[in-house]
């Protein structure tokens, strides 16, 4: 994809350290999201923090300032780098994102088939 590619141009390499001390942090807040997660069978969310966007476009106005993409997808991101199943369903006329449980895709995709099959009207 054309963000990874500019990010791997643009940033320096991570020391082994480094690396191990990213892996080590990010296993902790999986656990504690995980924790947190357990009674509830997925979590709703919204796909971006914007309304959509060209194809390509890298800054978007909100509110007067403006952000980068990667701030306007903070909302998707996390969900892949923890290992958590996540999809985009519409709903009421929009869309919303889903976040699963990890190795629960099945229960994901049936409960957003429901979702996304509901009368926008109801």
């Amino acid at each position: 994809h054309w963000t990874a590619t500019e990010f791997l141009r643009d940033t320096p390499w991570p020391t082994a350290p480094a690396i191990q001390d990213a892996y080590t942090e990010r296993e902790r807040m999986r656990a504690a999201i995980l924790a947190q997660m357990e009674p509830y069978a997925a979590i709703l969310s919204p796909p971006c923090s914007i309304t959509g966007f060209r194809h390509r476009e890298r800054r978007y106005e909100v509110a007067g300032k403006s952000i980068s993409q990667f701030a306007a997808m903070a909302l998707a991101t996390p969900w892949n780098l923890f290992g958590f199943p996540a999809l985009v369903v519409p709903c009421a006329g929009s869309s919303v994102q889903l976040i699963g449980h990890p190795f629960e895709d099945h229960a994901l995709l049936e409960l957003g088939g429901q979702l996304g099959s509901q009368d926008p009207a109801q």
